[in-house]
């Protein structure tokens, strides 16, 4: 009788048992879930970070080659005054090439006597040659040739 007593007991509690481990399984499945909603949210939000990057740098890219645009000529009918238009804009579309080749005669320049006051060989060229030179040229390369491109080559963007 006894026995019957406490197998009648435990026997009321194994349902309450089942129920809290049911609970306690779906609490665990719940909180999975929402793990993997944030997760799947933090990386959406990061994609969306890099399209913006991205659409941003495409702008700039637009903005900075936009000086090269022709511009519209008004014909007034003088031949003189046409042709100063003409000119002026081919001048206008050459002013950072014309800056360009100015720095870069320049620098070359300046290189050059500087290597010949080390000796003028090839071992005078480390000498001559540091990090300052490597950024300059890579200035030059970045805005003439794609600064996405010379970026990535360098690890500055994913």
């Amino acid at each position: 009788m006894i026995l019957g007593a406490i197998l009648g007991l435990a026997g009321s509690f194994i349902p309450e048992i089942i129920k809290i481990f049911k609970s306690k399984q779906e609490h665990k499945q719940e909180l999975e879930m929402l793990e993997m909603q944030l997760k799947y949210q933090r990386e959406m939000t990061e994609l969306k970070i890099e399209e913006a990057k991205a659409m941003a740098q495409v702008e700039l890219d637009k903005q900075v080659y936009q000086y090269a645009e022709p511009q519209e000529l008004k014909i007034t009918g003088k031949w003189w005054l046409d042709a100063i238009q003409i000119i002026m804009n081919a001048y206008n579309q050459s002013v950072r090439p014309t800056i360009t080749y100015l720095v870069i005669g320049a620098w070359l320049l300046l290189k050059f006597s500087m290597w010949q006051s080390a000796g003028g060989t090839l071992q005078a060229i480390p000498q001559i040659w540091s990090d300052v030179e490597n950024e300059f040229v890579s200035v030059v390369v970045t805005f003439w040739f794609g600064s996405r491109v010379v970026m990535r080559t360098f690890g500055r963007i994913k």
